[in-house]
C-alpha cells in the first residue's frame, strides 16, 4: 500500500509538471506606458532553442500556446529595428506577459554629442510633414563660457534657451544613437520625420523615419528644454 501512495504521488507530479497554458501577452511602449497596436512577430525560446516561432501580435495583443511553467526568453524586434531578448517566467496561473517595444539595446557607437568641444556648435534640423502638417524647427548646441546650451528655433526664431547640464547631455548621447537606428524603421505611416545632423556647418548625417512609432523629437524637447508644445 505504502508503494501505491508513492507511485501515486508521483504520477500526481508528473501530470503537474506536463500541465500546458495558454499565455496571453500584450507589447507596449513602457517608457509612456502606452500599447502598441502595431502588428509584429514574436518567438519563444527555452535553453536557447526555439521552441514557438512566428507569433502574431494582433492590436497590441498575442497568445501563446502550449507553455508549461518555467522560464522563457521572448525574441522580438523592437521600434529601433534591434533584436530584442526579454526573460519572463511563465507560472501556473497563466500570468500574462508583456514586451516593451520601445526597449533600446546600447550600440556603444561614438556620437556627435559625447565629441562635443567648446567651440563646436552643433545643429539638428527637424522636419515633419503629413497629409495634414509641415513642421520645421531647429535645436543648436554649443558651450559659453564652459556652460552647455540649448537653444531651440521656430520658424526661424528663437522660442526657448536654456543651460543643461550633464544629465542632460547623456540623453543626447542616446537620442543621437536612437536617431541612427531608426533607418531601420519599418515605414507605413503618412508622416514622415527628417532629423539632419551636422556640426560646426558640416554635414554630418541624416535620417528619415517614417514609422510612428517613436516621435522622438518631440521627447527630446519636453526632456531638454521642458518645451510641451
Amino acid at each position: 500500500m505504502k508503494n501505491l501512495t508513492i507511485i501515486l504521488f508521483f504520477l500526481i507530479g508528473i501530470s503537474a509538471n506536463s500541465q500546458t497554458f495558454n499565455v496571453k501577452g500584450i507589447q507596449k511602449y513602457c517608457e509612456t506606458d502606452r500599447t502598441d497596436s502595431r502588428e509584429r512577430y514574436l518567438s519563444v525560446l527555452q535553453n536557447d532553442s526555439v521552441i514557438v516561432e512566428n507569433v502574431k501580435t494582433r492590436f497590441g495583443e498575442f497568445k501563446i500556446k502550449g507553455l508549461k511553467e518555467g522560464f522563457y526568453t521572448l525574441k522580438f524586434t523592437n521600434i529601433f529595428g534591434q533584436i530584442v531578448n526579454q526573460k519572463v517566467e511563465i507560472l501556473k496561473s497563466g500570468n500574462p506577459i508583456s514586451i516593451c517595444v520601445d526597449t533600446f539595446q546600447e550600440t556603444n557607437e561614438k556620437t556627435l554629442f559625447s565629441e562635443l568641444k567648446n567651440q563646436d556648435k552643433l545643429i539638428i534640423e527637424y522636419t515633419s510633414s503629413g497629409c495634414f502638417h509641415f513642421d520645421k524647427e531647429q535645436m543648436e548646441f554649443y558651450y559659453e563660457k564652459n556652460k552647455f546650451i540649448a537653444e531651440l528655433y521656430i520658424s526661424e526664431k528663437l522660442v526657448k534657451r536654456k543651460k543643461l547640464d550633464s544629465k542632460s547631455l547623456e540623453y543626447l548621447i542616446e537620442f543621437e544613437k536612437k536617431v541612427k537606428q531608426m533607418k531601420n524603421n519599418m515605414g507605413g505611416c503618412t508622416t514622415s520625420d527628417l532629423y539632419v545632423f551636422s556640426l560646426n556647418n558640416k554635414s554630418g548625417f541624416s535620417v528619415s523615419d517614417s514609422s510612428c512609432d517613436w516621435n522622438g523629437y518631440r521627447k527630446l524637447k519636453k526632456e531638454i528644454l521642458n518645451y510641451k508644445k
